[in-house]
């Protein structure tokens, strides 16, 4: 049913006047359902920041967890973007190279950088795989700015 919701949510129309946290405190759940997707995750805390909203992404080998808003504990790296480009690297609008290239500020932790955006990537290719389909991370590496 959640991958459903997912999918349903893909074909709604944008709101061309997201609210805080309204909208964008909405991506905590279908990325967390599409990162699920990843068999082989990093282990490490990232804070995705998206239009100013903070995501805490934990990812551990056997788990996944994003929770709305900046979690207590050490983070391994920052990383930035817009919520526009957000969608559009979801929906296929953009290649995740590009919304690496143009739209993602890593601010803290480069080191984690290539594991992090390798895992995002590995997550919006699953995006587009059928229900329970399960994708690695390493197959989701790609020369550019992931690899």
């Amino acid at each position: 049913m959640l991958w459903e919701l997912v999918r349903f949510r893909a074909g709604v129309e944008r709101d061309t006047d997201p609210r805080d946290p309204g909208n964008l405190r909405t991506i905590a759940l279908p990325l967390r359902i599409l990162l699920e997707s990843v068999v082989d995750r990093p282990d490490l805390r990232a804070l995705l920041v998206v239009d100013d909203a903070e995501f805490t992404i934990t990812s551990r080998t056997d788990s996944i967890d994003v929770e709305w808003g900046r979690s207590v504990g050490p983070i391994d790296i920052i990383v930035r973007t817009d919520y526009e480009a957000f969608l559009d690297v979801g929906e296929g609008m953009m290649t995740v190279d590009e919304f690496v290239a143009d739209h993602v500020d890593v601010e803290e932790g480069a080191e984690h950088a290539p594991a992090f955006l390798t895992l995002l990537g590995a997550a919006v290719m699953s995006a587009g795989l059928s229900r329970g389909a399960r994708v690695s991370a390493a197959s989701a590496a790609s020369p550019g700015p992931l690899g």
